[in-house]
C-alpha cells in the first residue's frame, strides 16, 4: 500500500484509503521500514488486505493515531493489525485506532 523507509522525519501519512491489496511478500497497508522515525499515521483505513494480513506495521518511532484497519484475510503469519517492530515503546504514539475483524 504505502512504503516509507529512510525518509527522515515530518512525514505525514494522511486520510488514505489502501485497499484489497494481496501480495506474498510486505504486503502491509501501510509500512514505515528501518530507521524511518518522526513520521504519523493519521486518519488512514486500511480494509481487505491479505496475505500477512498486517494492516500498519512501523519499525521505529512513529505516531498511529485514529486509524482504522478493517476486514482483514491473513493467510499465513502475521503481527497483527497494528504491529510496532523494533525499538522501545517510548516517544511515539499509538492510540485511537480502531481495528475490527471479519464476520
Amino acid at each position: 500500500g504505502i512504503y516509507v523507509s529512510g525518509t527522515g522525519r515530518g512525514n505525514h501519512i494522511f486520510h488514505n484509503f489502501v485497499h484489497d491489496i494481496r501480495g506474498h511478500h510486505f504486503d502491509d497497508g501501510i509500512r514505515c521500514d528501518d530507521d524511518q522515525d518522526g513520521t504519523i499515521i493519521e486518519g488512514n483505513v486500511i480494509w481487505r488486505n491479505q496475505g500477512t494480513g498486517t494492516g500498519i506495521v512501523s519499525k521505529g518511532r512513529n505516531d498511529i493515531v485514529n486509524n482504522y484497519v478493517v476486514d482483514l484475510f491473513a493467510d499465513r503469519s502475521h503481527y497483527g493489525y497494528i504491529a510496532q517492530v523494533g525499538p522501545s515503546p517510548r516517544g511515539f504514539l499509538i492510540e485511537r485506532n480502531v481495528r475490527q475483524k471479519r464476520p
